[in-house]
């Protein structure tokens, strides 16, 4: 399980940071997610918006496949 916690994140950096933990076998992201991540009472810094975080998921979504993983994306 890959935990990104009290980290200053850009959407990029999610992006970077969790395919390389895909890449190396973890079996879990724990990402944080807010309706209006600049509202968050904490880590407002780290927090995905709803769009960000499904775009990452679509964007990690091919190379969790290609590593016989799976993105499990709830609509």
């Amino acid at each position: 399980m890959v935990f990104l916690m009290s980290l200053s994140l850009t959407e990029d950096y999610h992006k970077h940071l969790n395919k390389a933990a895909i890449a190396v076998g973890a079996d879990g992201l724990l990402i944080e997610m807010h309706p209006e991540p600049s509202l968050a009472w904490s880590d407002a810094d780290q927090a995905l918006s709803p769009l960000e975080l499904h775009n990452l998921m679509m964007a990690l979504d091919p190379l969790a496949k290609s590593v016989g993983r799976s993105i499990i994306i709830n609509n």
